[in-house]
């Protein structure tokens, strides 16, 4: 299901909208894999103007998945921080994070048959730039933050008497976020951020990194 109409022209995200999806993958011996597996995914997100006026959006992602079948296959999903990378060494070779985050704790810290993450982020514009470096192809376009709470966690067998102990993971923080053109064409966004995860395996997240997010 998709009910988005856009942004506008001084939109730094989808300002209003809803989308939805639901995906199955199914592995099985019969069909080249090593094993049986079906992997059940879905992701929703909505976008709810607050000061429509000056661009503000409250941006809401949920996603998840389960993974059912063979018991010797090593923890499917994994989700945890945000690392920090070469940005131009990322726009060259094309990486974008778009994945499964959750920011305040080590990249990749929790694993499982089973994933649950909810992201809700307040997005504010900062400056619109609008400008170009001399004569080199590279552009800014906008700068904006977003203040943001995630949480969510994996488990190989989640239940309810572990889901507030042992599942649940919630961390918090801030990002900047540059929006730029490459080349005349090829649109990327610069993203240097801090998370902070509440719980005891939190940690002080530092990144930056190219990504779109959600």
């Amino acid at each position: 299901y998709r009910s988005l109409p856009g942004g506008y022209v001084d939109s730094i995200s989808t300002e209003k909208g809803l989308a939805a999806s639901v995906s199955l993958r199914y592995s099985h011996p019969a069909i080249g894999s090593g094993f049986h597996m079906a992997e059940i995914w879905m992701w929703t997100r909505a976008y709810i103007p607050v000061v429509p006026s000056l661009h503000h959006v409250l941006a809401i992602g949920i996603q998840g998945a389960i993974a059912l079948g063979d018991e010797r296959k090593s923890s499917i999903f994994s989700i945890g921080g945000l690392p920090i990378r070469d940005p131009i060494r990322d726009a060259y070779f094309g990486y974008r994070y778009s994945g499964v985050f959750l920011r305040g704790y080590e990249p990749g810290a929790f694993a499982g048959h089973v994933f649950a993450l909810g992201s809700m982020e307040y997005r504010i514009p900062l400056a619109h730039l609008d400008r170009g470096l001399w004569t080199l192809p590279f552009f800014l376009k906008d700068l904006h933050g977003a203040l943001f709470v995630d949480a969510g966690g994996a488990s190989d067998h989640p239940s309810a008497k572990n889901l507030t102990t042992d599942f649940l993971k919630v961390g918090i923080g801030a990002e900047l976020r540059l929006d730029m053109l490459l080349a005349y064409y090829l649109p990327f966004s610069l993203r240097l951020g801090y998370a902070r995860g509440l719980m005891s395996s939190g940690t002080n997240n530092f990144y930056l990194t190219l990504g779109t997010g959600f």
